[in-house]
Parts: C-alpha cells; sequence; structure tokens
C-alpha cells in the first residue's frame, strides 16, 4: 500500500509541511521554521510512527523547498546589489544544492553468458525462474516411505499459487495438491513454513484501500506476460519519476494517482546470477520439457519437472563446469582475481584505468579482501617454494554468515537460553538440579516427540511412554537415528530419544533396516505414525530409502569432507586452480577433531577449565596457525582413515587417529607457535 517504502510517508510529510506553511502564514520554510522555533516547537522532522515499520512525519522539509526559498532571497536582493547577477546566482545556487549522482549499481556478469549482465530480481521472467527452481527441488514423503517427485499436473497447480502470491504457506500448497494429513515437502520445516511467491507481482498488483489508491489491483495478474516484464523494466530503467508517472498514464492507462504509486512500488532488490537470455532457455525448459520418474510405492511411471541443473543442461548449458579454471594451462603466480574471474565481478566504467573497480571486483567486501590476501599468501609461498602440487583450504564458517542470518542466529539463540530457563525449572522438579548441556538437549529431543502433549511422548520404536522422571532414568537414552558409524553425523537432527532396549535391538541400522519387517515387539506402522509428530528434518530419516538419501545427497563421507559449496569456496577453488590442478576443501569441523587428537588445542593456553577438554583459544590469533598446520598435514588418504575407522567403532574415530606424520613432535611445534608475532590490518 505504499506505507513499506519510505517515498509514501516522506511526500505526506511535505504535502503536510506546505499546508502548516500557509495555515501559519509563511512565505518560506525558513519563516516557518523560526516562528516554530521561537514557540518553543521542535524543528526538525521526525519520524513519529510508533511502528518499526512504518514512517510518519507531522512535516518533512523537502530540497525544492529551501530552492523555493533560495530563489525568493535572491530576487529580493537583487534590487540593492548589481552584482548579484545571474552568473553569481547560478554558481552560487550550484554550490549550495548539487548533488552527486549515484554510482550505478553494476549487476555483475551473466554465470552462464559472461558477455552479459545479470537480470534484476525484480523482472517477472526472474521471478518465475526463481519458483520453477523451488518447485523442481520438490518432493513429497510421508514418515515411513520414499519420497516422490510432484508430478507435472502438480507443478501447474503448484506455479499457479505461487504466481498468485506473495509467500503462500506449505499448509496451503499441501491443501492446493489435496496431499494427505501426514504428506508433507522436503523443503519445509519447523522455521521455514512457507515458500517465496511472485515478489513483484505481489507489489505491483496491491489492491487499493481506504488510505491509498493502490496500484495495478488485479489488472496486474491478467496482463500478458511481455507486458508485465516491459513493466518491469520501464520501472527498474526510467530515472526520473515524472517521466515513469506519464508513460505510466500515457501507455498503461492508469490515474495518476496510481501512477505515482506504481512509480514509487518497492520492488525486489539484487540480481539474480543469470542474464535474460539464460533466464529465458532456462525456464522455457523448466516447462515445456521433464524427467522420466517413477512413485517409489507403486512403481507407476511418471513425468517430473527439471531440476535445475537438467534445466541447465536442456537450455544448452553445462553449469557445473564453469568454475574449473586453469587446469591446462596453469600460470606461475595468480593474477588480480578481477583479471581471471570475470564472469563473477561488477565493473566500474568510470573508475580510473588500472583500478581494480575498472577491472572488475566483488561486491561482497570480505570476500573481495579475503582473495586479494589469499594471492599474497599464495604467490609469497610460490616465490619461496616454487609451484604447488596440491592445495587444501579450510574457510571459517562465519564467513557465509551477513547480518540479516547473525541478527536470525542472535534471535535463536535468545530463544534457545529462555527455553532452557524454562527446561531447567522443570528438571528440578524432577530432581535434576545442575543440569548438563546433555540434559538439555535430551529434554529437547524429549519435547519433539509430541510438540502438543507431554502425555502422548512415546518411545518412537516400542511405543511405550517417556515421562519426564523416566526421561532421565538409565531406561532411556539418546540414540542416532542414522547410524553414526555410517554417516558421522552427530548433530541433533540425526538424535532422538528411545528406550534402552529399542536401541540396543536397533543397533548399527537405520530405523526402517531394523524395524521395517516388523519383528516381534515392533510394528513398522505404529513406528511411522509416531514418526509424523517429530520434526520435518527428522521424518526422512525413518523412511525406506533414508541410507540411500543421505548418501546420494551427502555423496558419501570423503565428498562431504571435501566439497563445499559455499560461494567463497567455489571462488577460492576456481581463482586457486590457476596456479595447481588439485585443490579441495576441508571443513572446520573436521580441522577441529584432528587438532583435539593431536593435543594442538592447549599450544596457546595451559589454563582450561578443570575437568573439561581443552578448547581452542580464538582471543590469540597463533590459533590460525595452529589450524594451517592441521591442514596441511590432511591428506585424502588421511581422511579415508577416519571414514574405516568410523565404519568399526565410532571410538576408534579418536582413539586410533594417527599422528600427522612420521616423528610428530607436540613440543616441536610449540616452540615455532611460540616465535610468532601477530601482525594486524590497518582499521
Amino acid at each position: 500500500d505504499g506505507s513499506d517504502t519510505e517515498s509514501g510517508p516522506v511526500k505526506e510529510g511535505i504535502a503536510n509541511f506546505r499546508t502548516a506553511m500557509d495555515k501559519a502564514g509563511a512565505r518560506t520554510c525558513g519563516e516557518f521554521l523560526a516562528q516554530r522555533h521561537r514557540d518553543r516547537l521542535p524543528v526538525r522532522s521526525r519520524n513519529v510512527s510508533d511502528k518499526i515499520t512504518k514512517a510518519a512525519y507531522d512535516f518533512y522539509p523537502a530540497r525544492e523547498l529551501v530552492e523555493e526559498e533560495f530563489d525568493l532571497l535572491w530576487a529580493s536582493q537583487t534590487g540593492y546589489h548589481s552584482e548579484l547577477d545571474d552568473a553569481a546566482r547560478d554558481a552560487i545556487k550550484n554550490v549550495f544544492f548539487r548533488q552527486r549522482p549515484l554510482r550505478a549499481v553494476q549487476p555483475g556478469k551473466c554465470t552462464l553468458n559472461p558477455e552479459e549482465d545479470r537480470a534484476p530480481w525484480a523482472l517477472p521472467l526472474a521471478q518465475k525462474f526463481r519458483i520453477l527452481q523451488d518447485i523442481g527441488n520438490l518432493t513429497i514423503a510421508r514418515p515411513g516411505t520414499k519420497e516422490r517427485k510432484v508430478t507435472l499436473a502438480e507443478r501447474d497447480i503448484l506455479l499457479g499459487k505461487l504466481l498468485g502470491a506473495k509467500e503462500p504457506t506449505f499448509k496451503a500448497l499441501r491443501k492446493a495438491l489435496k496431499l494427505a494429513p501426514d504428506e508433507y515437502f522436503n523443503l519445509e520445516n519447523d522455521r521455514r513454513t512457507t515458500l517465496k511467491g511472485d515478489q513483484t507481482a505481489a507489489v505491483l498488483a496491491a489492491e487499493p484501500t481506504k488510505k491509498n489508491a493502490g496500484r495495478w489491483g488485479k489488472v496486474w495478474r491478467d496482463l500478458p506476460f511481455e507486458c508485465q516484464q516491459q513493466n518491469a523494466e520501464m520501472l527498474l530503467a526510467e530515472e526520473d519519476e515524472e517521466r515513469l508517472v506519464g508513460w505510466l498514464m500515457d501507455e498503461c492507462g492508469l490515474d495518476r494517482e496510481r501512477a505515482e504509486s506504481v512509480s514509487a512500488a518497492p520492488l525486489p532488490q539484487g540480481y539474480a546470477r543469470l542474464g535474460p537470455t539464460a533466464l529465458t532457455g532456462i525456464v522455457d525448459a523448466f516447462m515445456n520439457d521433464s524427467s522420466e520418474t517413477s512413485d517409489p510405492d507403486t512403481g507407476e511411471v511418471y513425468d517430473a519437472p527439471l531440476t535445475y541443473d537438467a534445466a541447465c543442461e536442456a537450455a544448452g548449458y553445462h553449469h557445473s563446469d564453469l568454475d574449473r579454471l586453469g587446469e591446462d594451462d596453469l600460470l606461475t603466480r595468480l593474477p588480480y582475481y578481477g583479471d581471471v574471474l570475470t564472469r563473477h565481478v561488477v565493473e566500474n566504467h568510470d573508475a580510473p584505468e588500472g583500478s581494480q573497480e575498472k577491472r572488475g571486483r566483488i561486491t561482497n567486501p570480505t570476500v573481495h579482501i579475503g582473495l586479494n590476501q589469499l594471492r599474497k599468501v599464495i604467490n609469497a609461498i610460490i616465490g619461496k617454494y616454487g609451484a604447488p602440487n596440491e592445495i587444501v583450504v579450510e574457510l571459517a564458517r562465519d564467513l557465509k554468515m551477513g547480518k540479516k542470518q547473525k541478527d536470525e542466529l542472535s534471535k535463536q539463540q535468545a530463544q534457545n537460553q529462555k527455553a532452557n530457563e524454562a527446561r531447567a525449572v522443570k528438571m528440578a522438579e524432577v530432581g535434576i538440579i545442575d543440569p548438563a548441556g546433555q540434559d538439555f538437549l535430551k529434554m529437547r529431543l524429549w519435547e519433539e516427540l509430541d510438540p502438543e502433549d507431554a502425555a502422548n511422548r512415546r518411545c518412537p520404536y516400542t511405543g511405550k511412554q517417556i515421562s519426564l522422571q523416566k526421561l532421565f532414568s538409565p531406561a532411556v537414552e539418546m540414540e542416532h537415528i542414522l547410524p553414526f558409524r555410517r554417516t558421522l553425523d552427530n548433530s541433533p537432527a540425526n538424535k532422538t530419544v528411545s528406550m534402552r532396549a529399542a536401541n540396543r535391538e536397533k543397533g548399527n541400522r537405520s530405523p526402517h533396516e531394523a524395524f521395517g519387517d516388523s519383528p516381534a515387539g515392533y510394528d513398522w506402522e505404529d513406528i511411522r505414525t509416531r514418526a509424523g509428530c517429530l520434526p520435518a528434518n527428522k521424518k526422512w530419516r525413518f523412511q525406506p530409502d533414508a541410507m540411500e538419501r543421505f548418501d546420494n545427497e551427502e555423496k558419501g563421507f570423503l565428498d562431504r569432507q571435501l566439497v563445499d559449496t559455499r560461494y567463497l569456496s567455489r571462488i577460492s577453488t576456481a581463482y586457486l586452480r590457476l596456479v595447481c590442478p588439485a585443490v579441495w576443501v576441508i571443513p572446520g569441523r573436521l580441522t577441529a577433531m584432528l587438532r583435539g587428537k593431536w593435543g594442538l588445542n592447549s599450544l596457546l593456553r595451559d589454563h582450561n577449565i578443570a575437568g573439561a577438554a581443552p578448547a581452542k583459544d580464538r582471543t590469540d590469533h597463533r590459533h590460525h596457525a595452529i589450524d594451517a598446520f592441521v591442514i596441511a598435514c590432511t591428506s585424502r588418504g588421511m581422511l579415508k582413515r577416519v571414514a574405516d575407522a568410523a565404519d568399526q567403532n565410532r571410538q576408534l574415530l579418536i582413539e586410533k587417529m594417527p599422528d600427522p606424520f612420521s616423528g610428530y613432535d607436540r613440543d616441536d611445534l610449540h616452540r615455532i607457535i611460540g616465535g610468532i608475532v601477530v601482525s594486524h590490518r590497518p582499521d
């Protein structure tokens, strides 16, 4: 309705200012503000709304009002000073009111067609692409059954719902497909309850209300797709508001009030990674091609929507090979990344010749700085030791988090703390006075058995009721839903609580492997029903193909450790392959595991908390050097031995970890680390 942007409230504030000036009999904004100052009234424009997301101003002194006052003052003074000619007026007015033009946002190059710029997300074409990509990733399942892909008929229903709403809930989408009550989508979970629809249409199709004129209204969704695309392009390209309003009135038939509202519409921000040509081809492939699949329960063969990689291939692109640079023609040193990773950078054509801005840079400052520092380190190593045969990179996990993600994490941590405080009170009632971290986790897993009814919280396998008192008895254990030895997945998402006897019976098997045939004392249908109460990230682990899905999606232990698909990972490996063809990535959790085994956590600080395992000291930046040592000692063969140890016995994962190399001496490393002087980049 226009209230979600600054332009609407500001325009209203300007109108209020003019009305107040007329009422006060003030000729200029300065005279009006002087009167308010004389009467002890505030003269600053302030947001008087009590809402966070909606601004409101009693008055707002626009630039045009100040310019009008300048012109009146100048005209009144020219009769007294002959030197106040037009040239002087223009020069002084330019000093007062000249604004630097905003630097145009450079979108960067299309990932698939580097000669073409990326398309704005606000384009209906980009919105449709994102929606079809999400649909291609959707599968439907119920606890205890294999997932199936959506059909083309279901695709069309989902597409209609998503194009027609801003952010429909998964519940509404399930209802549209007439799914069974216990069926769910793979992408939904406790935190993600909606799927993004057409964000552009949601803005431009706003209906009029008592407070505003609306925008296009329902007419927008009836416009031909080409017309929608043209309108969005015009809204993005035309900077002169009056010309834009005139175009909307003359070419689109909108009245002035609606045209002004449309011109100020808060369209989605940012750019897709693809340009218009690639988007058009891939959207056509999404709509006109399909993949043959079969229903895992009935065996019926049907056509399903394409996934993104398949749509790329159908459109003539091969997205997986884009970043494999430098394998055939290795360089002796790393050049500036903007000279070689051209499809990833944004160029400023107005920047001085030879500057990084002119040559192109990545807009993310963390990535930009990281790649420049990486170049310096690699080139220094090459200069001293020669070209590398292999490069192993560890990526800090917090690099991928932006402000929004960090804010969400902080909010989640606050909620978790509040929940744990409530759990501590309940645990005290059953005699757990000083609960440990595992106690809080165990109670959280217990709550997940049935979030609504504590009396119905039962062992997923036996169906026996687990009371809060029984939860902390030896009869109930935390257990890995998919066996830890085969997955190395120790996250809460892979854990639940069950009766000790059921955990022993289940052993090193998935739920379906252990109980799918309903052995004595267990009923698979009952197990499947109870699993339906669990969060979505646990339900799928009770499906018959859970282990197969884990292996396929996680691509086995080695691939899970070696492949990191985050942005900086892809950029770094592409960049480093210019000087070395063998580049792979190691995740922080494996580095931490090896660091602990080799006794390196206590190298920097020996006064750890009594009774606790030595922790990594992040206040001493030499811990990066220790991590570099661990990374340098990590090989694919070592990862294989870790995997083998995990398959035999989970304790062997730590107890039988080999030393980093023959003759390894921790004290020698301690001496070297002690001689390091940390230097800091100037702030």
